[in-house]
């Protein structure tokens, strides 16, 4: 049936500035520990000598709970240089952790009654990650003062003596203790920096991939607290990255990354709902049949997962793509979520975590999404969103495409992403998107007057051309937090799209589109009903009352 286009009296409530409820669309809760640093790292150039002992340094860093303290610093309150204030912290915490293992080795001798020697201390701590970690920077930065610190040759007896009774000491005296390796850090990380663009940005996302997901999540809900948000509702999306990049992520996707995801959504009593990842190469690889791939998309919806993320940038496309047998595990995948009406989160920039890079982004083109909603008369049903929407200014095959901030004639370039999103929007019944990570319109007044001039011109299309679907009804919020240029800037760009949409002509639109159009596209009130078994009593009591007060 044709949708009703025009105003209604829903529309048509006097909205506050910040709407009582926010779903946002987009977010990522997983740290280091669920992706292959090692590949990603030199996919992005990064050479071995820096990707190897970089990949291996963050994962020393990130494998104990118990770090959790030390990482929680807040960023964006930073003083000083920005660079020199990251690159310190990074070294405090690395000189505070090596504090806390030989404290922990200590105790660990005397618990098994074995002596508290040089010796036996020194094995133990060469055992560590984040020994063998350093010895690796070491070897890169040829550093003869932090070599001997690492073989602790420099402490004295009563130096070693102080980690008998206390578990680390305090920062002043671990950099005293381990300055040289305290000073090697920041050479390596600063050598770095040589082959990385947005390194500001770039080490933020290292130090936030450092925290456990408790951290991450702490951190995220805190900026909508201070936001001063009656209600909000985190939707995180995880990423199946290990087989695309023919490496290895320090956690198996199955089962221990959804379960840990599952256990953090419980802890989130309700406020954060999570997609799993489907990865049609995982699939591939091993020549599973239909069977198998049904099965193992229920293991991730019975770990409490509202659908699935598909990421095309990974190596793959939602059709035409040139191998059969991936064609056909993506045929299977997505006749079955049509078969559940269980949605499908898909990445729409022709950038990203990139496969191969400035070349994998290509499979995001939502033209190849055309196909796979018009392969047969099901696929018109499938649930599916574009996260991003087709994006803010992206380079394509060295163009650079304006998407959400186009004037009317960049509009149509071809390979305008954004404009073909909205036109899918429009035709398909369950075709939606949300419009995270447009950083360019962060503290600057020109771009955010572009996007919301175009975002006008589209609600006023609808209007004027009465399209099969509504674009008001199938526009959503997203953030895509914590990747770089959004991990501090959250809360400025949530301001700047509350700002957008209190001018008179949107106004009337915001609730569907910071709340109510993502309740039907989640089919939250069923998916909450599902919680009560999968997640906990406490998490679909506290959905429902969400979706209640969305809608």
């Amino acid at each position: 049936a044709r949708a009703v286009c025009g105003p209604n009296s829903l529309d048509q409530k006097n909205l506050v500035s910040y709407p009582n409820i926010i779903i946002d669309m987009h977010t990522h809760l997983f740290n280091a520990r669920y992706v292959p640093l090692y590949k990603v790292f030199r996919s992005r150039k990064l050479p071995r000598v820096i990707a190897g002992p970089l990949a291996f340094f963050i994962l020393a860093l990130t494998q104990k709970s118990d770090l959790n303290k030390a990482v929680d610093f807040d960023i964006a309150k930073a003083s000083g240089d920005e660079i020199e204030d990251r690159l310190d912290k990074i070294a405090n915490v690395t000189v505070e952790q090596i504090s806390i293992l030989l404290a922990e080795i200590n105790s660990s001798l005397v618990r098994k009654k074995k002596n508290v020697e040089r010796n036996n201390i020194l094995e133990a701590f060469e055992n560590t990650d984040l020994h063998k970690a350093l010895v690796e920077i070491e070897n890169e930065i040829k550093d003869e003062e932090a070599a001997r610190e690492l073989r602790l040759e420099h402490l004295s007896d009563n130096e070693m003596a102080m980690f008998d009774f206390k578990k680390g000491i305090s920062l002043a005296e671990s950099k005293r203790l381990f300055g040289a390796i305290w000073w090697l850090v920041k050479k390596f990380l600063k050598k770095a920096k040589e082959y990385i663009e947005n390194f500001v940005d770039f080490l933020d996302f290292l130090i936030t991939m450092m925290r456990s997901e408790k951290s991450l999540y702490r951190r995220l809900n805190r900026y909508y607290k201070e936001s001063k948000i009656p209600n909000y509702l985190l939707v995180h999306h995880m990423m199946d990255m290990a087989k695309p990049f023919s490496g290895k992520a320090k956690f198996k996707f199955y089962p221990k990354q959804l379960t840990r995801m599952t256990n953090l959504e419980r802890f989130s009593q309700g406020n954060a709902i999570g997609f799993s990842a489907f990865d049609p190469i995982r699939f591939c690889r091993r020549n599973r049949g239909s069977a198998d791939i049904i099965a193992h998309m229920k293991i991730a919806l019975s770990h409490g997962k509202v659908g699935f993320k598909f990421y095309p940038p990974l190596g793959y496309k939602a059709a035409g793509n040139s191998g059969r047998k991936l064609e056909t595990v993506i045929d299977i995948f997505l006749d079955e979520c049509i078969e559940n009406q269980i949605p499908v989160f898909t990445h729409c920039t022709p950038e990203g975590f990139e496969v191969i890079p400035n070349y994998s982004g290509a499979n995001a083109h939502p033209n190849f999404w055309r196909e796979a909603l018009t392969k047969n008369a099901k696929r018109n049903n499938l649930l599916l969103c574009f996260g991003h929407a087709g994006g803010g200014e992206r380079k394509i095959n060295n163009k650079t495409v304006r998407g959400w901030l186009s004037d009317d004639d960049e509009w149509k370039d071809p390979n305008n992403y954004a404009r073909h999103v909205a036109d899918l929007c429009r035709e398909f019944p369950n075709v939606y998107c949300e419009i995270s990570y447009m950083t360019e319109i962060i503290h600057d007044n020109d771009e955010k007057n572009l996007f919301k001039e175009r975002l006008i011109k589209e609600y006023s299309q609808d209007a004027s051309s009465n399209p099969p679907f509504c674009l008001k009804d199938k526009i959503m919020y997203g953030s895509d937090w914590h990747m770089p240029e959004m991990v501090n800037d959250i809360d400025e760009f949530l301001e700047d799209i509350v700002e957008i949409y209190s001018d008179a002509t949107l106004k009337p639109h915001a609730k569907k589109f910071f709340a109510i159009n993502a309740v039907k596209f989640l089919n939250l009130r069923n998916f909450a009903r599902r919680a009560a078994k999968q997640l906990n009593k406490t998490c679909s009591k506290e959905l429902l009352r969400k979706v209640d007060l969305a809608v």
